[in-house]
């Protein structure tokens, strides 16, 4: 605590002396520092601005390697439509709409790493309230 009271006293007192300081500067160079601090003000604005720009680049740059990446691996051989996906995934006429079902894939298990042969799986769609699983493909 006593280092907060120490630090908070020497900032007091160093804001008093540049305030004192200032005030004994004739008009010409107080106008002088104004417009410096406002140019370095400008300058650090542009710099952030800059600076956003580059990461926004960035990100943009990163979603097209992994697009790429994507579209270049095998993914056909993961994801395959098949005539029985539809007839699997109707509802019974009890129910007025279907429950929204997460699918969690991990990217090495869909895409498979670099050098690694991609193994086929089969797909199973579960159903609230059905009591079997139904093989999609």
């Amino acid at each position: 605590m006593g280092k907060k009271i120490a630090g908070g006293l020497f900032a007091s007192l160093l804001g008093a002396g540049l305030y004192a300081a200032y005030q004994k500067l004739d008009q010409d160079k107080k106008d002088k520092l104004k417009a410096d601090l406002k140019g370095t003000a400008s300058d650090l604005k542009d710099r952030a601005v800059d600076y956003a720009f580059y990461a926004e680049d960035a990100i943009n740059d990163a979603k097209e390697v992994i697009s790429d990446s994507i579209k270049q691996s095998n993914v056909s051989n993961v994801i395959r439509p098949n005539k029985d996906a539809k007839k699997a995934q109707k509802v019974d006429d009890d129910t007025d709409t279907a429950e929204e079902v997460d699918i969690v894939v991990d990217a090495e298990d869909a895409i498979g790493s670099e050098g690694q042969e991609v193994k086929d799986t089969d797909t199973v769609i579960f159903y609230p309230g059905k009591p079997n699983p139904v093989k999609a493909f």
